[in-house]
């Protein structure tokens, strides 16, 4: 269930854009998460809490679209290490299979079995199909620096007002203690007044005897 402070940052900012595929259910439940782990007290915090599980959630977002951008070369990658020009392969071992341009398994051959005809791995076509993407890479990894930056300002910031909260308390109660002192040191100073005995009280009534006495 999503909190007060939650509902008003949506209905002022509007709901966090996501990406085409990408599902709201594990957003909001990323969402409560960190509601749960900062205990956010006052809208600036709840504002911190939106801030800090967006950033995590574009952060994993561009880890996912780098993988992509590695996927997306595989192929340029597994013609790359084919052509013998680049001495990856031999020119005995690249005549064995015939890769063209345009498709870099043969029609029905398995690629793990390519690769073995080749004296390739798996491992070092996903290398070169990184290094193929590497400068698409480098802007992404601005991208999640930015995010885990914005991430750890968020967290720095909310320490910040959480000491300052912590020790706006403690002066509070030491003023309280202090007050509650005073109050009993005056208490303490005050004159002693000791109720006056019946005997004495009874000795200032005039009786007949005492004005004959007179």
């Amino acid at each position: 269930m999503k909190t007060t402070e939650t509902v008003q940052i949506e209905e002022f900012l509007g709901r966090p854009k996501l990406l085409r595929g990408e599902d709201r259910k594990l957003y909001d439940m990323l969402l409560k998460e960190v509601t749960q782990l900062w205990q956010p007290g006052n809208l600036f915090d709840q504002l911190e809490v939106q801030e800090i599980t967006t950033s995590i959630w574009e952060a994993s977002r561009f880890q996912k679209l780098q993988a992509e951008l590695i996927n997306a070369e595989h192929s340029n990658a597994i013609r790359k290490l084919a052509d013998p020009k680049l001495g990856y392969v031999s020119e005995r071992d690249a005549k064995r299979v015939k890769v063209n341009g345009e498709l870099p398994v043969p029609a029905g051959m398995p690629e793990s079995k390519l690769f073995k005809k080749l004296n390739l791995t798996a491992g070092l076509v996903r290398a070169i199909s990184a290094s193929l993407a590497a400068d698409s890479l480098l802007v992404f990894d601005r991208l999640i620096s930015n995010r885990r930056a914005t991430r750890k300002g968020a967290q720095k910031e909310h320490d910040r007002r959480k000491r300052l909260a912590a020790k706006d308390e403690r002066l509070a109660a030491k003023e309280k203690r202090s007050r509650i002192r005073d109050k009993r040191l005056a208490n303490d100073n005050k004159p002693a007044v000791f109720p006056a005995s019946e005997e004495s009280q009874d000795s200032w009534i005039e009786t007949p005897s005492r004005r004959k006495s007179k």
